[in-house]
């Protein structure tokens, strides 16, 4: 065995203390372990394989963690591989922290740019997501709370609804900013500031450009946050986010457990799904649009392929 470099984890109880930070090249010397089944819960059936550095073994083996292998155990893991090594180790997770919460599993918590590598029954991930879907999620509550204050749906109301059908809510307040809607890693760092600033904050007084920017633009949806959130300086200002995600689970988080049900492998990561399958997923869209309808919702969906 070769090429094994010696990085390794603050918390070695978590693996048995057999960690490896650093794979480089192909390391098999024939210290292999049968392919991951059988452990984690029905979700998924025993179909995570693991990622070691970009290179993903297409037989679903991993290399052999026990005592025998001949590296000491040095420094700490970064944090954005203990996800990683998490399923090296086959120490699979699923939680839900509260009824109607979020589901969390090893997949949730695995940073985005290992997806492409994942395998299920051999295969790359097909799937979709939401395009806008926490905004999207929200436009239920604002649509909602105008019709209970004021008998109607408010125009500014109906404009929010129609950006994010259309998934181009975050477009306008970028051009607004003039940040550059095409780059992926501005959208991102972005959209976290815009929850951090409008949905996920705690209502003071206190502007901040954004939050003058969205209630110029939809005052209506801003008084419904604030509603919702209990007021300025209210310690409940937590309700509206666990709101839009208890919203998004019972569509997404169905649907997966539909699916599996109808005998597919399915994968939900919050706002998308994933499978192995184009049937299984021609059947999920259909479900999530069916939901959708019922609150009178057209969501976009955007296709994701990693083959």
């Amino acid at each position: 065995m070769n090429n094994i470099s010696n990085y390794d984890a603050v918390y070695p109880h978590l693996y048995g203390g057999t960690f490896i930070h650093r794979i480089s090249g192909h390391i098999y010397d024939g210290s292999l372990v049968p392919r991951i089944s059988c452990h984690t819960c029905n979700i998924y059936r025993g179909i995570i394989v693991t990622i070691i550095w970009g290179h993903i073994y297409d037989d679903s083996f991993v290399p052999c963690l026990s005592e025998d292998i001949p590296f000491s155990i040095t420094g700490k893991i970064p944090a954005e591989f203990i996800s990683v090594f998490k399923l090296l180790a086959g120490k699979y997770r699923v939680s839900r922290p509260i009824e109607n919460s979020r589901v969390y599993t090893n997949i949730t918590n695995l940073p985005r740019v290992f997806r492409p590598y994942l395998r299920l029954n051999g295969k790359p991930l097909i799937g979709f997501d939401i395009a806008n879907s926490q905004p999207l999620l929200a436009a239920i509550a604002f649509t909602k709370y105008s019709n209970n204050e004021y008998g109607f749906v408010k125009e500014d109301v109906a404009k929010y609804l129609e950006s994010c059908e259309a998934g181009i809510f975050y477009e306008y307040f970028m051009d607004l900013n003039r940040i550059d809607t095409n780059c992926e890693e501005t959208r991102a760092k972005f959209k976290a500031e815009f929850f951090g600033k409008i949905f996920y904050t705690k209502e003071v007084k206190k502007e901040n450009y954004l939050k003058t920017q969205f209630r110029e633009k939809y005052p209506t949806c801003y008084e419904a946050i604030l509603r919702i959130k209990g007021g300025y300086y209210s310690e409940d200002y937590k309700i509206f986010p666990a709101l839009m995600t208890e919203f998004e689970t019972a569509i997404m988080f169905g649907a997966n457990m539909e699916i599996i049900k109808m005998g597919y492998d399915m994968v939900n990561i919050f706002d998308s799904l994933y499978s192995d399958n184009e049937e299984a997923i021609n059947e999920a869209k259909k479900m999530v649009m069916d939901d959708f309808a019922l609150l009178g919702i057209r969501p976009k969906l955007k296709d994701i392929s990693y083959r």
